[in-house]
């Protein structure tokens, strides 16, 4: 019995990329997300790293501004600053880089759900009545709850689609 070797000339193309879906984004959330917000984190995470007492003494009013941190408190907050900077670089330099609708939401939706997580974490410092009596707020509380409200709003905001085309098409049309 004879068998010829079945040679399967299948040419496979390798799958062509997702092309990115085309969006305008109304000024308010490019200016927030790519500028604004990176630039605010950075701020962060100078503070949490070459300023730690000050950062610490506006995070509990509470705590005594010390030259002397505790090695512990010094790491987490080297750890802190460094996810702000990974948080500031990655907002400010994937979202330029894509046009996909998608990324966007995906992103900005992990975003949303570290901002519960941000202001759930003072509570111990602010207490309830912290949460909305903003004539008692300092400098971190601004940071803490203030703008990450703002922060907040403007992803729910997109999320839901405020200011988006509510059709999207491929390939750049409208």
């Amino acid at each position: 019995l004879h068998t010829r070797p079945h040679h399967h000339h299948t040419t496979t193309m390798p799958p062509k990329p997702a092309t990115p879906t085309s969006f305008r984004l109304p000024l308010i959330y490019t200016t927030f997300f790519l500028t604004i917000e990176p630039l605010s984190t950075l701020l962060g995470a100078y503070f949490a790293y070459f300023q730690p007492s000050s950062y610490l003494s506006l995070t509990t009013p509470l705590t005594p501004l010390s030259a002397v941190i505790p090695p512990s408190t010094a790491i987490v907050l080297q750890q802190l600053a460094n996810l702000y900077l990974l948080l500031s670089i990655t907002e400010a330099l994937l979202l330029r880089t894509t046009a996909d609708l998608a990324v966007w939401r995906v992103f900005l939706f992990a975003l949303l759900v570290a901002d519960v997580g941000h202001v759930w974490s003072v509570r111990e410092a602010v207490g309830w009545e912290g949460y909305w009596k903003v004539w008692g707020w300092n400098a971190m509380d601004w940071g803490n709850l203030g703008f990450v409200y703002v922060a907040a709003a403007l992803r729910v905001a997109f999320l839901a689609g405020v200011g988006l085309p509510t059709k999207v098409k491929g390939k750049g049309k409208k």
